[in-house]
């Protein structure tokens, strides 16, 4: 296995780009010449600081990135969102405008067991959820596949990781992005069951680059050292404030409920206070579209 450690998301970004090009193997699957390591697992140490800018990655849009992990922790599928900010998503829609491998609803329906369960035992093994699923292996057509098999939270030495499994990862188009949505969606997970945030790992089956962005890729670059970075820690926990009668704190479902309930309203442009400096970059990066 080919094993990347990075502090960072740019710095793994930077990394996994340039390891693919210089030791790739060159494969053409449907015809499209790839160069392809596999398998490939990353290592993030600061999964907070994830957003791979600064790296020279051109086009790498902020509204996506957003709008991608705040449907991932919502627990939703907005294609017209998708769409407005960026058109040539339409390519990846089925007839009726939806995504068949929208990760939002497919992780969503499980987020409260797992946050129950990170609750209930620290040491719980059982925090899985598998986006894949048998009706992926028996469509014959569509347009759009789920790259991501499994997630597995576990919380380890006081400290909550994730695992990431993708069968197929594109490490220029796609993997900025897998990155930053799968480690808020740690971070937010984290600030629910009040832990702190541990080591992220992306662990990809094929990791690969098309021929056609190799040009691109070979421009970026390490960040300059005045590089400002804005740390990203998830979709905040909001207050409950318990009645006379009933003192006891909220389960951990219940406080997800509440933050998926507020990434939802962040989503559809609704205002939320108080908000946090992750919650404004959100709205900032949403701007016009939501």
């Amino acid at each position: 296995m080919h094993v990347i450690s990075a502090m960072t998301g740019r710095e793994a970004v930077l990394v996994a780009t340039r390891d693919v090009a210089a030791f790739g193997r060159v494969v053409s699957p449907r015809g499209y010449r790839t160069r392809e390591l596999i398998p490939v697992c990353i290592n993030i140490k600061r999964p907070w600081d994830a957003f791979a800018d600064g790296i020279g990655r051109d086009r790498l849009s902020r509204a996506v990135a957003a709008a991608e992990a705040l449907q991932l922790v919502a627990g939703v599928s907005r294609p017209q969102l998708l769409q407005r900010i960026a058109p040539a998503f339409s390519r990846y829609t089925n007839e009726d405008g939806d995504f068949d491998g929208a990760y939002g609803p497919r992780v969503g329906d499980a987020m409260p067991d797992v946050v129950r369960r990170l609750s209930k035992d620290a040491d719980t093994r059982q925090a899985v959820i598998p986006i894949w699923q048998p009706q992926d292996v028996h469509r014959q057509e569509s347009r759009d596949y789920p790259c991501t098999l499994t997630l597995h939270f576990l919380v380890r030495d006081g400290k909550l990781r994730l695992i990431v499994t993708m069968r197929s990862n594109d490490v220029w188009l796609g993997l900025p992005y897998d990155i930053f949505m799968f480690t808020q969606l740690q971070c937010t997970v984290a600030r629910v069951i009040g832990v702190e945030v541990g080591l992220y790992s992306h662990v990809s089956h094929s990791l690969h680059m098309y021929e056609r962005d190799s040009a691109r890729a070979s421009r970026l670059q390490v960040p300059p050292p005045e590089h400002e970075v804005t740390r990203l820690d998830g979709i905040a926990t909001v207050p409950f404030y318990a009645t006379e009668r009933f003192p006891a704190a909220p389960s951990a479902a219940v406080v997800w409920e509440s933050v998926r309930q507020r990434a939802e309203r962040i989503i559809d442009g609704a205002y939320v206070t108080p908000m946090t400096d992750t919650e404004r970059w959100y709205v900032d990066a949403l701007g016009r579209y939501a």
